[in-house]
């Protein structure tokens, strides 16, 4: 017996949860729910529903903005120069003084506990979140690099869960849900003083795994493992423009796709079914003004994203997102911002019951960084906190540190 069964038969005890907390149990499991359905099924059949974990509906926490430097002033820097990680934003932006570059870097992110004043339901890292690798200067104009990096990752959890399984009676069960990108990237610039012109060529490998474990004292553990697997390559494009010496322009672009991930059951060989995935394109479009000799510089930057492609219960992303940084001296920068991630749930859809209520999903980030120069290396790091202004549902901290070496 399948997902559906346990789900259906175990995770929902009669009277043991009040309305609001069988809610949001019910938006944990809804996922495995959707799957569980189709795995019934004939092998090789399509889930037209959509995959419930490789999907944007979770970018509200699965974003891990992995450029140390954007991510302290706002996550902005479309039209800005900057480091090797500055390609998350613009493959256009890295500058490269000497021959080689390279990168290593990290973000950390709070949890999520989306049932008040209980620790059993929680949204979290999941992968380990990293950015590391190089670029190579191959003459004057043109430089080539190859990165690995996850730009999104979670991992959802529920445990406390007790009932039945196979007639055998559990005293505790867990879930965990976690879905990662695994991104190699190869970046290709071509880079004047007026204008620069990129492209990432991205190798992604989208993983999702679903673990069900029940366990008591005296029983075997019961355990079921399903995963997904979706290889796709992909290019995302950008320039920057250099106006004057004093403001610059930048864009980028990258695709959306249509794909079906492919979902395996630990213990059979063929495939149970296949599940479709559907990403949204992006656009991002931004602007960056120096001041004071240089010294002090400004970004703002626009970012589009149409992820209602994905189904009709979720709405377009547009967020605006503000920068400021300062340089100290040759050692020290120091930088602040602001962006906004509004609530893109359609809430009259009722194919899925989302926990919170109208706008509990938007979210205000204030931001703070810096950077120190010694030598060759550059130290950065930042802070990324959307409880300040408006403390919502799934308000969040994300720490990102990053360690850059010019060789």
């Amino acid at each position: 017996m399948f997902f559906s069964y346990v789900i259906i038969k175990f995770f929902i005890p009669e009277g043991k949860y009040n309305k609001m907390k069988t809610t949001f149990l019910l938006f944990v499991i809804l996922a495995i729910f959707l799957n569980s359905l189709i795995l019934h099924s004939q092998t090789g059949t399509v889930n037209d529903i959509g995959d419930p974990y490789t999907n944007p509906m979770w970018e509200y926490y699965s974003d891990n903005m992995l450029s140390t430097v954007s991510a302290g002033k706002g996550f902005s820097g479309v039209a800005s120069n900057g480091d090797i990680s500055s390609i998350c934003l613009n493959p256009a932006s890295p500058v490269i003084k000497n021959k080689m570059q390279f990168y290593a870097g990290s973000t950390i992110k709070s949890n999520i506990y989306l049932i008040p004043k209980d620790n059993s339901y929680y949204i979290g890292n999941g992968f380990p979140s990293i950015f590391v690798g190089g670029i190579y200067r191959l003459n004057k104009y043109f430089h080539l690099g190859l990165i690995y990096r996850n730009d999104f990752s979670y991992k959802e959890y529920y445990n406390n869960l007790s009932d039945s399984v196979n007639h055998m009676f559990y005293s505790n069960g867990e879930v965990t849900n976690q879905m990662v990108t695994h991104i190699i990237t190869i970046p290709v610039l071509y880079n004047r003083e007026v204008i620069s012109v990129g492209a990432n060529v991205n190798i992604t490998n989208y993983r999702a795994n679903q673990k069900v474990q029940f366990h008591s004292i005296g029983l075997p553990n019961y355990n079921e493992n399903t995963y997904s697997t979706l290889w796709k390559l992909s290019f995302q494009f950008g320039f920057l423009f250099h106006l004057n010496e004093y403001i610059s322009f930048g864009a980028t672009y990258l695709p959306g796709m249509t794909e079906e991930t492919e979902w395996y059951l630990d213990g059979l060989d063929d495939i149970p079914f296949s599940s479709m995935v559907k990403y949204p394109d992006r656009f991002n479009i931004g602007t960056e003004i120096r001041l004071l000799k240089k010294k002090l510089n400004l970004t703002l930057d626009y970012q589009f994203s149409n992820i209602s492609v994905y189904y009709d219960y979720l709405k377009n992303r547009s967020d605006i997102h503000l920068g400021i940084e300062y340089i100290v001296d040759n050692a020290l920068t120091l930088r602040t911002g602001y962006f906004t991630l509004y609530d893109f749930r359609n809430i009259p859809n009722k194919l899925v019951e989302w926990p919170g209520g109208t706008y509990s999903y938007e979210q205000f980030f204030i931001t703070f960084g810096g950077s120190y120069k010694y030598k060759n290396m550059s130290f950065n790091i930042a802070l990324m906190d959307s409880h300040l202004i408006v403390n919502s549902y799934v308000s969040h901290t994300k720490f990102n540190w990053g360690v850059c070496l010019d060789f």
